[in-house]
C-alpha cells in the first residue's frame, strides 16, 4: 500500500514538472489611429511638421510571465511646434500570436483590439487604453495572455508621450509597456529535452527498484 502511494505521489510530481514547462510564444503588433472614426493608418498629422508615429513590434520566443514591448509611440517634429491636433484621437492596439498559431481560431486571427484615446494640452501627452477599468487591458488566447502594464501620470493603462523639448526639432520615444501570462484555455506545456526524459525516468526507475527491495524485506 505504501509503495502504491509513492507511486502515485511520483506521477504527480512529474505532471506537474511537465505541466510547468510552459511553451514560448511570438507575437506581432498592428496599430491604427483614428479621426472622428475614420482610419488614418500608423502616424498620426498632430500639426505642421509635427507627427505622430505607431512602431510596431515583433516578438520572437517570449517566455510566459515576461515583460515585452508592443510597439512604441514617435513624436516627431521637423518645425520645433507644439502638437496641435492630438486631443481626441483614438488609436486600436492589436496582438497577433504567430506561434504557436491556436487550431481553434485558425492562423494569425486577431483575438482582441485593444483601443486608447490621445489627450495632449501644453503640460503633457498621453494615450489612456480602455478608459478607467479597474482591471489591466489584455488580449487573449487560449495559449497566451498579452496584457498592457503602463500607468503614467497617475492614471493607470495611460502611456505618456514623449515629445521633443519646446521649439526644437527632434523625436520622443515612447514605449508601451506589456507582459505575456499563461493562458487557461489550450494546452501552454512545452515539451521537455529527451535528455531531461532520460534523466527523470533513470531517477524514476531507481526509486521504483528501492522501493521494491525495502517491500520484499519486511516480508
Amino acid at each position: 500500500m505504501r509503495f502504491r502511494s509513492v507511486l502515485l505521489s511520483v506521477s504527480a510530481c512529474l505532471a506537474l514538472a511537465v505541466a510547468a514547462n510552459a511553451a514560448p510564444v511570438s507575437y506581432n503588433t498592428v496599430g491604427d489611429f483614428k479621426v472622428g472614426g475614420v482610419s488614418v493608418g500608423s502616424t498620426l498629422n498632430a500639426g505642421p511638421g509635427i507627427t505622430l508615429t505607431y512602431v510596431g513590434a515583433t516578438g520572437t520566443d517570449v517566455e510566459p510571465e515576461s515583460n515585452i514591448a508592443p510597439g512604441t509611440f514617435v513624436l516627431n517634429s521637423t518645425t520645433g511646434a507644439a502638437p496641435a491636433n492630438l486631443d481626441g484621437a483614438t488609436f486600436d492596439l492589436r496582438i497577433v500570436q504567430t506561434d504557436p498559431v491556436e487550431a481553434v481560431i485558425g492562423s494569425d486571427i486577431i483575438m482582441g483590439v485593444l483601443t486608447g484615446t490621445v489627450r495632449y494640452n501644453q503640460s503633457n501627452g498621453k494615450v489612456t487604453f480602455e478608459g478607467a477599468s479597474a482591471t489591466p487591458p489584455d488580449v487573449v488566447y487560449p495559449s497566451a495572455v498579452y496584457r498592457l502594464v503602463n500607468a503614467d501620470f497617475g492614471e493607470k493603462w495611460a502611456v505618456a508621450l514623449v515629445a521633443p523639448a519646446t521649439g526644437s526639432i527632434g523625436a520622443g520615444v515612447s514605449t508601451i509597456q506589456g507582459r505575456v501570462i499563461g493562458g487557461q484555455g489550450a494546452p501552454v506545456t512545452g515539451i521537455p529535452e529527451p535528455s531531461s526524459y532520460a534523466l527523470l525516468g533513470s531517477g524514476l526507475v531507481g526509486l521504483v527498484m528501492m522501493l521494491r527491495r525495502r517491500s520484499s524485506a519486511t516480508l
